[in-house]
């Protein structure tokens, strides 16, 4: 259970007071190229600034991952998804909030009009391991973790939802009034550093959402990106052109293919490409599996809005090591 919730308690945070809009902004500008063209996300922000204190990442992490949710509850991937902000007055003990104290609060909500949840699966949603998904499709931990996330931010996460009429998830974290440093979001970021110089990463994980999230962030932050659902296909285009690509990054548990399977089949085809390996759930076993198959670094999935981009270019400015 210490592996799984790393992510949302890992220390230190990196703590300060910021606007929340821009994060919105931000992450909707990040979202809106890999939602698929009938899913429509759309923003209604206060025209107030509304600060509170936060770690930037984990902030535009929750966001990935509700609106995700959201995306997948969309009949064929078609309907509404609505990103909200504005400000609240609450009251202590209501249903809503939970035990949060009474005060000034961000009220953040992200809204959808897909296929919604019955009371009992509401009731669990955020429950470590529980997942709708099917066998292999899911580890179940991604609303656990954002629901850690937001309480580390003292904050308080509900969902309201009815089968067919869609789902709503309120979050409400205390206001802040002034900051002194305001850090830059992952935009300025990237645009400061650049760290890509036009490298072709070879991207495999066979859930789109992932595959494409990679592919934006990647192409955001200077790197050409082919993105792949199929283990197979991806060793075929490097088997066909092992030099046209620069590093390659694949999920670990893949239907008919482990991540590890692959980077076994890529060594054999070009020793020195190097191989980086993602997974929901990071063991000692899988690091030592990744360490003899010449694998050179393991992420867990769930860090890889904030790790994947420096990750990348540690390992590509790394010297080869020599035998």
């Amino acid at each position: 259970m210490q592996q799984i919730l790393a992510f949302s308690r890992r220390q230190p945070q990196h703590l300060s007071i910021r606007p929340l809009a821009p994060l919105i902004r931000e992450t909707a500008g990040l979202l809106r190229a890999t939602l698929p063209a009938g899913a429509a996300l759309e923003l209604v922000l206060a025209e107030e600034p509304l600060l509170i204190l936060s770690d930037a990442t984990q902030i535009q992490q929750v966001l990935v991952n509700l609106c995700t949710n959201a995306w997948h509850a969309l009949p064929d991937g078609v309907g509404r998804i609505e990103i909200g902000l504005a400000a609240a007055e609450l009251e202590s003990g209501t249903l809503r909030t939970g035990s949060l104290a009474a005060g000034s609060y961000a009220h953040l909500w992200v809204r959808d009009n897909g296929s919604g949840m019955d009371k009992a699966t509401s009731a669990r949603i955020f429950e470590p391991f529980f997942t709708t998904k099917a066998v292999g499709e899911g580890t179940g931990l991604g609303l656990s973790v954002v629901h850690g996330i937001v309480t580390t931010h003292l904050g308080s996460i509900t969902v309201e939802s009815e089968p067919g009429l869609g789902s709503t998830f309120h979050l409400y974290f205390p206001r802040a009034w002034h900051s002194d440093a305001i850090e830059p979001t992952m935009s300025a970021v990237l645009e400061a550093t650049l760290p890509g110089g036009g490298e072709h990463v070879l991207y495999i994980d066979d859930d789109d959402v992932m595959a494409l999230m990679a592919e934006g962030l990647l192409g955001r932050a200077g790197y050409r990106v082919t993105a792949l659902r199929d283990p197979a296909e991806a060793i075929a285009r490097v088997r066909d052109g092992p030099w046209n690509y620069d590093v390659v990054v694949t999920d670990f548990n893949m239907p008919g293919s482990s991540g590890i399977d692959v980077a076994r089949e890529l060594a054999r085809l070009r020793a020195d490409l190097p191989v980086l390996i993602t997974s929901g759930l990071v063991t000692d076993g899988l690091r030592e599996q990744a360490r003899q198959a010449g694998i050179r670094a393991v992420m867990q999935k769930e860090n890889s809005l904030e790790e994947l981009v420096p990750l990348i270019r540690r390992v590509l400015t790394e010297t080869v090591p020599q035998d």
